[in-house]
């Protein structure tokens, strides 16, 4: 007896969905108004369960507007300022406002790290090592010239 799980019949492609169009909703209520099955739309059109219920019970062709704040940069942007920076060590060192300011973009620092970080791209501050003091100068020293029995 196998314990494998049975397949959603959604495709793995699918998992995370995205949002429906227009012309996706019109399709899903003229198949429900034929007579179709929410799981039979949902594996005919390639889309999840909860999709198909939604659409179907909202009775709207029209989605809701999108939430939230579009990007202020664009993928374009994004690849040529990743192209900018992976150019030199200069500009790898560049801090963002000098970026923003070399490659005149509309945007603030928080919204270039955001996007940067959002490619995998993070800052990091390169911190000096503190001074040895004369102790642990003399210690370093002694240890490098004798070295210690294995304590059993």
């Amino acid at each position: 007896m196998s314990t494998a799980p049975e397949p959603s019949g959604v495709p793995e492609s699918r998992q995370n969905s995205t949002r429906l169009q227009r012309d996706d909703r019109i399709r899903v209520l003229a198949l429900r108004d034929a007579g179709l099955t929410y799981q039979q739309i949902a594996s005919q059109l390639q889309m999840t369960l909860r999709q198909v219920q939604y659409t179907c019970q909202s009775q709207q062709a029209t989605p809701k507007k999108a939430r939230g704040q579009r990007p202020k940069l664009s993928e374009n942007d994004i690849d040529k300022i990743i192209e900018f920076i992976s150019s030199s060590e200069r500009n790898r060192r560049m801090p963002h406002y000098k970026i923003i300011q070399e490659l005149d973009l509309p945007v603030g620092t928080t919204a270039l790290s955001r996007a940067l970080k959002k490619r995998g791209y993070t800052r990091c501050e390169a911190l000096q090592k503190p001074p040895l003091s004369d102790l642990s100068n003399e210690e370093k020293g002694q240890n490098s010239i004798v070295a210690r029995p294995y304590q059993v």
